[in-house]
């Protein structure tokens, strides 16, 4: 699946996106596409990287069930949700999405034996078909969940009153039945699907290591879970993949996480690593991601990724500290992309699309304001900007364009008072050597700044829709 093309990305230290905040939080300067290199045939937009190693993606766009504040204001029923999060999926150049509440057992076998509910209160059904309807482009990692504790869905619901689910290690035979039938339905074999062109190929087995030792299952237990897993929906798809429970945190390398992969390194038997990670702004260094490779590569998995499924950091003032602007979650936004791809993450799912509100019942928690488009409901944001965009959805938007496109840069060196960083970026080999020069710091002399667009550079600028999608 990876490519060993080892490509080099030179990198200026500060980011030009030369945002204005203004009073209204919704203006600035007009994105920009460097026209001189497409006028000069250099960068070709329909020249595109296939969809499936696209390195964006969006965390629970189309999960309608979440968002119920949003969709009452807007009017919206399930479908009109679905069509919005298509419509913006497609302008950000977003090609994956991650839920993890769809394959929780208790919820589509509610009475062992007695049949599934493929159209839950969890839209299953319903959400498989629309990620996968004609013209979409988008693959959905879908997540078994681990079971063994109370679900918590994102919505105004404590802990308390869910009671415990199944561990599906108590009941391995019903257990693997149900994973079986969930991958056939949606193998796209022609076989019993759910419809004709869905096809879910990723598998996680487990959401956050967090909420399996909490009770009380250790590292050897999920070897047995993912094995499970794996073994049953190769018998319904025997070309699915698989990717891991995740941390929730990206700066060492988790103990639990290390345990699993040496015990099932020798048979290769998984394809992708998931590590949560989100913090403020100035956590943007995955700084465990190169270490997580060379553990990888050390165990002969070169060809096993490492994505990032639940990204981001908020704008606003949440309970965590400190306050941010627009500008901070966008510069952010910025360097988490480019900075982790250059040191060993394969994809990166920012969180989320729209945001959440009370998150957990929680009115201040931080995933109350991390979306690419504010509801104006988080706390320190304006409750006039229900339904815009934040400049880091721009952001975004830019960095799609220009990351999973096959650019062919011209052969003109940056001017040598440009103070560079030469990192290593693993892609997909389809992709070309490509440049991303960006500000951290202060503004660049404007002198300069128009070599540097004019030779080596793409520029990040923010736009506000004229019209909501």
């Amino acid at each position: 699946m990876k490519a060993k093309l080892i490509l080099i990305v030179a990198i200026l230290l500060a980011v030009a996106i030369g945002l204005k905040s203004g009073s209204q939080g919704a203006s600035g300067e007009a994105l920009t596409f460097l026209n001189s290199f497409q006028r000069a045939g250099v960068v070709n937009k329909g020249d595109t990287v296939s969809f499936e190693d696209s390195a964006f993606g969006i965390f629970a766009a189309f999960t309608a069930n979440e968002f119920g504040y949003f969709s009452r204001r807007m009017g919206f029923d399930n479908d009109a949700y679905w069509t919005w999060a298509e419509n913006h999926m497609r302008t950000l150049g977003a090609h994956w999405t991650r839920s993890n509440l769809q394959f929780v057992w208790d919820l589509v076998e509610p009475e062992i034996g007695a049949g599934y509910n493929w159209d839950n209160q969890m839209l299953t059904d319903p959400i498989a078909k629309r990620i996968y309807r004609e013209g979409n482009a988008i693959h959905w990692l879908a997540v078994f969940h681990e079971g063994g504790g109370p679900v918590t869905p994102p919505m105004p619901a404590r802990r308390a009153q869910h009671p415990p689910l199944r561990n599906p290690l108590d009941d391995p035979d019903r257990y693997r039945a149900f994973v079986r039938a969930s991958v056939e339905r949606y193998d796209g074999d022609g076989i019993n699907d759910a419809a004709p062109g869905v096809h879910i190929k990723y598998w996680q087995a487990g959401n956050e290591i967090l909420f399996w030792t909490a009770s009380g299952r250790t590292a050897q237990d999920y070897v047995r879970y993912f094995r499970l897993i794996r073994e049953a929906a190769r018998e319904a798809d025997p070309t699915a993949k698989f990717v891991l429970i995740a941390p929730t945190q990206a700066f060492t390398v988790d103990p639990f996480l290390a345990e699993v992969i040496d015990a099932l390194a020798t048979a290769r038997e998984f394809d992708a690593l998931d590590i949560h990670h989100w913090g403020h702004a100035g956590n943007w260094k995955m700084t465990a991601v190169p270490l997580y490779r060379r553990l990888l590569d050390s165990r002969g998995l070169t060809a096993v990724q490492i994505w990032s499924c639940e990204h981001g950091t908020w704008n606003g003032a949440p309970s965590a500290p400190p306050p941010q602007s627009e500008q901070d979650q966008a510069r952010s936004l910025v360097r988490r992309f480019v900075y982790n791809l250059n040191h060993g993450l394969d994809k990166l799912f920012w969180n989320n699309l729209m945001e959440w509100r009370d998150f957990s019942g929680d009115p201040a928690s931080i995933f109350n304001s991390m979306g690419l488009m504010t509801d104006g409901q988080g706390p320190g944001e304006d409750p006039a900007r229900f339904h815009t965009e934040r400049v880091a959805y721009w952001a975004y938007k830019m960095l799609a364009s220009k990351i999973d496109a096959r650019s062919r840069l011209p052969s003109a060196r940056c001017p040598s008072h440009a103070r560079r960083t030469n990192l290593r970026l693993r892609l997909p080999a389809q992709r070309q050597r490509q440049a991303v020069l960006y500000s951290l710091g202060g503004a660049v002399r404007r002198r300069r700044r128009s070599f540097l667009h004019r030779h080596c550079a793409l520029r990040l600028g923010y736009e506000p829709h004229p019209r909501p999608i």
